[in-house]
Protein backbone atom coordinates (compact mmCIF):
# COMPACT_ATOMS: atom_id res chain seq x y z
CA UNK A 1 0.00 0.00 0.00
CA UNK A 2 1.59 3.56 -0.39
CA UNK A 3 -0.22 6.84 0.86
CA UNK A 4 -0.51 9.70 -1.46
CA UNK A 5 -0.34 13.03 -0.27
CA UNK A 6 -4.21 13.87 -1.03
CA UNK A 7 -5.42 11.08 1.87
CA UNK A 8 -5.94 8.49 -0.94
CA UNK A 9 -4.24 5.29 -0.56
CA UNK A 10 -2.93 2.96 -4.01
CA UNK A 11 -3.86 -1.09 -3.23
CA UNK A 12 -2.57 -3.49 -5.24
CA UNK A 13 -4.34 -6.56 -5.54
CA UNK A 14 -3.78 -9.90 -7.37
CA UNK A 15 -6.68 -11.88 -7.43
CA UNK A 16 -5.43 -15.06 -8.35
CA UNK A 17 -6.82 -18.63 -9.29
CA UNK A 18 -5.83 -19.73 -6.35
CA UNK A 19 -4.40 -16.98 -3.78
CA UNK A 20 -5.11 -13.62 -3.54
CA UNK A 21 -2.03 -11.15 -3.15
CA UNK A 22 -1.32 -7.42 -1.91
CA UNK A 23 2.14 -6.48 -1.27
CA UNK A 24 1.70 -7.78 1.88
CA UNK A 25 -0.46 -10.31 2.04
CA UNK A 26 -1.27 -13.56 0.57
CA UNK A 27 -4.43 -15.69 1.20
CA UNK A 28 -6.09 -18.16 -0.02
CA UNK A 29 -8.89 -17.42 -2.41
CA UNK A 30 -11.96 -19.82 -1.32
CA UNK A 31 -14.91 -18.38 -0.29
CA UNK A 32 -17.64 -19.58 1.90
CA UNK A 33 -21.09 -18.00 1.77
CA UNK A 34 -22.48 -18.46 5.75
CA UNK A 35 -25.86 -16.54 5.38
CA UNK A 36 -27.02 -15.19 8.50
CA UNK A 37 -25.02 -16.86 10.72
CA UNK A 38 -22.62 -14.98 12.77
CA UNK A 39 -19.06 -17.34 12.25
CA UNK A 40 -18.16 -18.65 15.79
CA UNK A 41 -14.34 -17.34 15.37
CA UNK A 42 -13.15 -13.82 13.58
CA UNK A 43 -10.53 -14.93 11.36
CA UNK A 44 -11.19 -14.49 7.65
CA UNK A 45 -14.61 -13.74 8.56
CA UNK A 46 -16.38 -10.73 6.62
CA UNK A 47 -19.91 -9.22 6.94
CA UNK A 48 -21.14 -7.51 3.53
CA UNK A 49 -24.52 -6.46 3.75
CA UNK A 50 -26.68 -8.82 6.03
CA UNK A 51 -24.32 -11.85 5.25
CA UNK A 52 -21.64 -13.24 6.82
CA UNK A 53 -18.90 -15.26 4.52
CA UNK A 54 -15.83 -17.19 5.21
CA UNK A 55 -13.01 -15.28 2.82
CA UNK A 56 -9.55 -16.69 2.26
CA UNK A 57 -9.71 -20.47 3.62
CA UNK A 58 -9.33 -22.80 0.65
CA UNK A 59 -9.01 -22.71 -2.94
CA UNK A 60 -12.12 -21.25 -5.46
CA UNK A 61 -13.30 -22.76 -8.13
CA UNK A 62 -12.11 -21.77 -11.28
CA UNK A 63 -14.29 -20.29 -13.32
CA UNK A 64 -14.59 -18.53 -17.00
CA UNK A 65 -13.87 -15.15 -15.44
CA UNK A 66 -13.92 -13.16 -12.50
CA UNK A 67 -16.82 -11.31 -12.85
CA UNK A 68 -19.81 -13.10 -12.72
CA UNK A 69 -20.26 -13.33 -9.32
CA UNK A 70 -19.63 -11.27 -5.90
CA UNK A 71 -16.59 -13.17 -5.79
CA UNK A 72 -14.05 -10.71 -6.77
CA UNK A 73 -15.50 -8.01 -4.37
CA UNK A 74 -15.68 -10.22 -1.08
CA UNK A 75 -12.10 -10.85 -2.12
CA UNK A 76 -11.07 -7.82 -2.39
CA UNK A 77 -12.94 -6.51 0.58
CA UNK A 78 -10.54 -8.88 2.43
CA UNK A 79 -7.42 -7.71 0.97
CA UNK A 80 -8.05 -4.10 1.04
CA UNK A 81 -8.93 -4.72 4.85
CA UNK A 82 -5.83 -6.69 5.39
CA UNK A 83 -3.49 -3.88 3.75
CA UNK A 84 -5.66 -0.97 5.89
CA UNK A 85 -5.13 -2.51 9.19
CA UNK A 86 -1.62 -2.86 8.94
CA UNK A 87 -1.66 1.50 8.79
CA UNK A 88 -4.01 1.30 11.24
CA UNK A 89 -7.23 2.49 9.05
CA UNK A 90 -10.26 1.89 8.91
CA UNK A 91 -11.46 4.76 6.45
CA UNK A 92 -9.95 5.00 3.06
CA UNK A 93 -10.41 6.38 -0.30
CA UNK A 94 -8.40 3.50 -2.58
CA UNK A 95 -7.32 3.65 -5.66
CA UNK A 96 -7.48 -0.06 -6.58
CA UNK A 97 -4.83 -1.83 -8.59
CA UNK A 98 -5.71 -5.00 -9.95
CA UNK A 99 -3.69 -7.51 -12.43
CA UNK A 100 -4.99 -9.83 -14.85
CA UNK A 101 -2.69 -12.90 -16.29
CA UNK A 102 -1.36 -11.49 -20.26
CA UNK A 103 -3.46 -14.21 -21.81
CA UNK A 104 -7.17 -12.65 -20.22
CA UNK A 105 -6.09 -8.65 -20.41
CA UNK A 106 -7.79 -7.85 -23.55
CA UNK A 107 -10.52 -10.17 -23.05
CA UNK A 108 -11.48 -9.04 -19.17
CA UNK A 109 -9.75 -5.60 -18.66
CA UNK A 110 -13.42 -3.60 -19.73
CA UNK A 111 -15.07 -6.09 -17.80
CA UNK A 112 -13.23 -5.95 -14.41
CA UNK A 113 -13.02 -1.47 -14.45
CA UNK A 114 -17.01 -1.93 -15.15
CA UNK A 115 -17.11 -4.54 -12.38
CA UNK A 116 -15.70 -2.31 -9.71
CA UNK A 117 -16.96 0.92 -10.93
CA UNK A 118 -20.55 -0.49 -9.78
CA UNK A 119 -20.50 -0.48 -6.11
CA UNK A 120 -17.79 1.96 -5.55
CA UNK A 121 -18.64 2.22 -1.90
CA UNK A 122 -18.17 -0.28 0.31
CA UNK A 123 -19.11 -0.70 3.81
CA UNK A 124 -17.90 -4.07 5.66
CA UNK A 125 -16.76 -5.40 8.86
CA UNK A 126 -13.63 -8.13 8.25
CA UNK A 127 -12.40 -10.10 11.34
CA UNK A 128 -14.69 -7.83 13.35
CA UNK A 129 -13.74 -5.12 12.49
CA UNK A 130 -15.80 -1.77 10.30
CA UNK A 131 -13.82 -0.68 6.91
CA UNK A 132 -15.43 2.15 5.35
CA UNK A 133 -13.96 1.92 1.86
CA UNK A 134 -14.68 4.09 -1.27
CA UNK A 135 -12.97 3.03 -4.13
CA UNK A 136 -12.01 6.30 -6.50
CA UNK A 137 -10.66 4.79 -9.12
CA UNK A 138 -9.26 1.50 -10.66
CA UNK A 139 -6.38 0.22 -12.71
CA UNK A 140 -5.89 -2.89 -14.80
CA UNK A 141 -2.06 -4.15 -15.94
CA UNK A 142 -0.93 -7.26 -16.97
CA UNK A 143 0.57 -9.30 -14.32
CA UNK A 144 3.46 -10.27 -15.67
CA UNK A 145 4.45 -6.74 -16.51
CA UNK A 146 3.75 -5.35 -13.74
CA UNK A 147 6.27 -7.54 -12.07
CA UNK A 148 9.33 -6.35 -14.33
CA UNK A 149 7.74 -2.54 -15.01
CA UNK A 150 9.67 -1.32 -12.25
CA UNK A 151 13.05 -2.18 -12.94
CA UNK A 152 12.56 -1.52 -16.83
CA UNK A 153 14.93 0.89 -16.11
CA UNK A 154 18.05 -0.63 -15.05
CA UNK A 155 17.93 -3.71 -17.26
CA UNK A 156 20.20 -4.34 -20.29
CA UNK A 157 20.10 -6.87 -22.96
CA UNK A 158 16.67 -9.26 -23.85
CA UNK A 159 14.83 -11.03 -20.70
CA UNK A 160 12.12 -13.45 -21.03
CA UNK A 161 9.73 -13.49 -18.09
CA UNK A 162 7.94 -16.18 -17.37
CA UNK A 163 4.37 -16.31 -14.93
CA UNK A 164 3.44 -19.26 -13.88
CA UNK A 165 0.06 -19.06 -12.30
CA UNK A 166 -2.58 -22.31 -11.34
CA UNK A 167 -4.50 -21.76 -14.31
CA UNK A 168 -2.65 -19.64 -16.59
CA UNK A 169 1.33 -18.90 -17.65
CA UNK A 170 2.28 -16.20 -19.37
CA UNK A 171 5.30 -15.61 -21.39
CA UNK A 172 6.43 -11.67 -21.69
Amino acid sequence: MVRLGNGKCIIGFDNGYQFGKTARALFGNGIHGLGKVEPSVREHSLKYGRKFYKVGEGRAAITEDKVSDEDARLLTMAAVAKELSMEGLRKAEVVLEVGLSFSDYGREKGRLLEYYSQKPGLRYEYEGTRYDVDICRVFVFPQCYSAVAPRLGNMEGSYLVVDIGSKTTDVV
